[in-house]
């Protein structure tokens, strides 16, 4: 009956918060391949890693990137503490500024194979190694980025110890459209959910 109908089936009020929030911020997306961007400043490994993870568990692909999006990456970040496939690491972008960081990610948006791009975004380390002004010039990119590409954008902004400066970021990616999700694994099931739906 649900399938006939076309609904989705959430298994608790999480997974049903989570679904309204990514149709509310993006509308009835289907998107399987699926983008995986991390380490804004420091740490994008193990980010990138369970990114990958989560999304494989719920039935997301996430994709090598195109030779040529690898070639721009390489080109301008280089390969030294970077992860240039998918998921992508991209802290090595920090040694270069904030606009190397924010063309890294609308390279990987572009490439032609991602349907969904994913961000984790940690304040706390942001404010660290890169900078309150650094972070939230960032920020303005990504409240900017939905209006420059076509492919959607999901951020995960987990809470740290820098609650007083996430909650403002959060407020404001969502003010611009863009979900925000506290963990990967709460995206990915979101976007499975959603895009899995029956026709």
């Amino acid at each position: 009956m649900l399938r006939q109908a076309g609904a989705i089936e959430a298994r608790n009020l999480e997974e049903l918060a989570d679904c309204l929030l990514l149709l509310q911020q993006l509308g009835p997306i289907r998107a399987r391949n699926v983008g995986i961007v991390g380490g804004l400043a420091d740490g994008g490994g193990g980010i990138s890693v369970s990114g990958s993870d989560a999304c494989n568990d719920n039935g997301l692909v996430v994709p090598p990137l195109r030779e040529d999006t690898r070639r721009r990456l390489f080109d301008f970040i280089g390969e030294v503490g970077a992860i240039l496939r998918n998921p992508v690491d991209v802290s090595p972008a920090q040694f270069k500024g904030v606009d190397a960081i924010c063309e890294s990610i609308r390279i990987v948006a572009s490439d032609n194979g991602i349907e969904l791009l994913i961000v984790q975004e940690d304040v706390d380390i942001m404010h660290s190694y890169l900078g309150v002004n650094e972070a939230r010039e960032v920020n303005a990119f990504f409240s900017r980025l939905p209006r420059e590409i076509r492919t959607p954008l999901v951020v995960v902004l987990p809470v740290g110890s820098a609650e007083s400066c996430r909650v403002p970021v959060e407020e404001d990616l969502l003010a611009a459209g863009i979900p925000v999700f506290p963990t990967m694994a709460r995206a990915a099931r979101a976007i499975s959910l959603v895009s899995h739906r029956p026709s």
